[in-house]
């Protein structure tokens, strides 16, 4: 039979020998060093979360994307924003907007910038306007619609600007009022005074890991989205070449060029600067009153815009836009291959929709003639057959 070991201060089970009392003290120590230690890993941990998670000021946020802007030598990505708030720099050329859609909705377009002011915009959304391009380079300026065989080239108005500079101008000037920076997924988020009619603010949301805008939706002082504009699939060094922005119209499209642009006080004013004397419609729809006359270009090749407009309400009156853009249909004039054959006063042309926008191309005479609109395609076709 074997001797159990008594209970208590019985001999060591293993060493067969019983513990000091220092060395149960010397446990106790280390028991304690070891709790303290792990209390202050555990502090030191939280503290630096702390650190490391806690926002930066809206000042830091500025600071840190002014300098990460600084540092973009070229960039991909796609920019959605409702139309026309982010419209492509040379949207402003007569027609243009024709060739890019409608006037209402969503836009999404993939960019391809360069620091020299290049860039390359095609319309991926609405479909009814995808594969439009906008191209601009320090030398020349392009929109060209695939669909309609279009090509519009004009005079590059200066360096394509980034999405980030608009967005850091606006919120640099509020800076010293902004609210609370909050995080929100993979960004911060802060809110902008911005000095607009509405007394509004400008909610930005900077990437965390980049330190650019890729969100900004612009408030009136009750909350409602005035505007907006988010950017994706941002890449911050992509491969770019001078081919990236070379256009050269397909066989085919009409080219319509168009040189610089003057602001005219009336219509009777274009007469000695345009290629053709002056037509204008008879007939307007209720509402409408001319709101612009802009002359693109001087003699042969000049191309006159006549805009006009019809101012909404809020007791149910509609607003809405009528353009009548007029030129010279010289030796290269070429008919437009796309819409449906109408006759317009006797001629023949064409009649087109790209979402809630109508047009009509036609030629009389010596004059080529686009006319494009909000209203109906019947108000429409009554318009052109009005012009004298």
């Amino acid at each position: 039979m074997t001797d159990r070991p008594q209970r208590g201060g019985g001999p060591d089970r293993h060493s067969g020998t019983r513990p000091t009392r220092a060395e149960h003290s010397g446990r106790r120590r280390r028991v304690r060093i070891l709790l303290a230690v792990a209390l202050l890993a555990i502090g030191l941990g939280t503290a630096t979360w702390y650190v490391l998670d806690r926002p930066p000021s809206p000042t830091a946020l500025i600071a840190r994307a002014q300098r990460a802007r600084a540092a973009i030598g070229g960039a991909s990505f796609v920019l959605t924003s409702p139309w026309p708030q982010a419209q492509p720099p040379v949207s402003g050329l007569p027609g243009a907007r024709t060739l890019l859609g409608g006037v209402d909705g969503e836009r999404s377009w993939r960019v391809l910038w360069r620091s020299d002011g290049s860039m390359r915009a095609e319309l991926r959304e609405p479909a009814d306007a995808a594969g439009t391009l906008t191209i601009l380079t320090p030398t020349a300026a392009w929109v060209w619609s695939p669909l309609l065989k279009v090509a519009i080239s004009g005079e590059p108005a200066g360096a394509a600007p980034l999405w980030v500079d608009g967005v850091l101008a606006a919120a640099a000037a509020g800076v010293g009022r902004a609210g609370r920076v909050t995080v929100a997924g993979g960004a911060y988020v802060a809110d902008f005074p911005v000095a607009t009619p509405q007394s509004g603010r400008l909610r930005v949301s900077f990437d965390r890991r980049s330190g650019l805008p890729v969100a900004a939706d612009l408030l009136d002082v009750n909350g409602r989205l005035l505007g907006a504009l988010e950017v994706s699939e941002m890449d911050l060094s992509p491969a770019v070449g001078d081919d990236d922005f070379d256009f050269a119209p397909p066989e085919g499209t009409r080219v319509i060029a168009v040189g610089r642009v003057e602001s005219l006080p009336d219509v009777s004013s274009a007469a000695a600067a345009a290629a053709l004397p002056p037509v204008e419609p008879g007939h307007l729809p209720a509402g409408f009153e001319l709101a612009a006359v802009n002359l693109f270009g001087r003699g042969e090749g000049a191309s006159l815009v006549l805009t006009y407009r019809r101012p909404g309400d809020g007791d149910g009156a509609v607003g809405g836009l009528l353009s009548l853009t007029q030129a010279r249909a010289g030796a290269g004039y070429l008919p437009l291959p796309y819409g449906t054959p109408v006759t317009i006063g006797g001629s023949e042309g064409r009649s087109f929709e790209l979402g809630e926008l109508r047009g009509l191309d036609w030629r009389a005479g010596d004059y080529a003639l686009s006319l494009f609109g909000t209203v109906s395609a019947a108000e429409l076709l009554q318009v052109a057959a009005s012009v004298r």
